[in-house]
């Protein structure tokens, strides 16, 4: 594990930054039918972190039990990686290229069929602690989509609410499109303020060097 992710804020109290987000994501934790959302903000300005903290607080630990599955669309054949636990999937639109309109409607089409099955293609987990009936599919960069695909994923985000919430992430919210941003709820996860990162990266070095001295390494 990186040294990185391995001191990374795991739940949404441990979040320092944006804390008026907070009472919403556990508002929505709490609710059967979620509606989709969309975080943007700068490339490493915490927007997976917060994500996964939310996750954590509506399904537990079961969040962080994860194995990499490759999806091939069966028409075009096109490929994609899905990181994937009981409770949401992980996709990059970075590796969609030119497919990636048959990749989107692919990989919801088997999700939907799917449901409430918790794997694309086994059935490896159980079913997650907090039982919920939908499952989460998180787009990264997904202002990589191209209008076709953007088009598509909108009109599964009408058919999908209660089944299916997607949570997509994006650097530029510009070239997400109007009608696709009209179906997600948005929340700003912008970097932190320098004081606040620079107390952030102080007090994780600390951690880090205690643990290490327990080992013996001091």
């Amino acid at each position: 594990m990186l040294w990185v992710d391995k001191h990374a804020p795991r739940r949404l109290d441990d979040l320092d930054c944006h804390q008026h987000i907070t009472p919403l994501l556990r508002s929505l934790a709490a609710s059967d039918a979620p509606p989709h959302l969309l975080f943007y903000g700068p490339s490493g300005g915490g927007k997976k972190t917060r994500v996964l903290a939310y996750l954590r607080e509506v399904f537990g630990d079961d969040v962080d039990r994860v194995r990499v599955e490759t999806f091939v669309e069966k028409e075009s054949n096109a490929e994609a990686t899905i990181c994937q636990s009981s409770c949401h999937y992980i996709l990059s639109c970075t590796e969609f290229g030119l497919r990636d309109k048959a990749i989107v409607q692919g990989v919801i089409k088997t999700l939907v069929e799917d449901a409430p099955q918790v794997s694309l293609a086994s059935s490896f987990f159980v079913t997650a602690k907090k039982q919920k009936r939908y499952r989460v599919v998180i787009l990264q960069d997904a202002e990589l989509l191209s209008e076709a695909a953007q088009h598509a994923l909108r009109r599964s985000l009408e058919r999908t609410i209660g089944a299916l919430q997607f949570i997509l992430l994006a650097s530029n919210p510009t070239r997400i499109t109007g009608p696709l941003k009209s179906r997600q709820a948005a929340a700003a996860a912008a970097a932190a303020a320098a004081a606040a990162a620079a107390a952030a990266a102080a007090a994780i070095a600390a951690a880090a060097a205690e643990e290490a001295a327990r080992r013996g390494r001091f």
